[in-house]
């Protein structure tokens, strides 16, 4: 599942890098906070609630980078 997830991670950011902004942003953040989420599976000392911060912060910037590259 890790693996998979990684796989449409680096997809995501590779249509960030180029030029597909929203759509990598957009995409990317929700795989992306999928991967933090599913951090837990492979370390089990890092707790839900860090995961969930990170996810959520992760997805915040990636909304705002998002807004910004569609104003532009």
């Amino acid at each position: 599942m890790g693996k998979v997830i990684f796989f449409y991670a680096s997809i995501d950011l590779a249509l960030l890098h180029l030029g597909f902004g929203i759509l990598g942003c957009l995409t990317g953040s929700g795989v992306i906070a999928a991967l933090i989420i599913s951090l837990e599976e492979y370390d089990p000392r890092i707790s839900p609630t860090l995961e969930f911060g990170l996810a959520t912060v992760f997805l915040t910037l990636s909304y705002f980078s998002a807004l910004i590259i569609y104003t532009i």
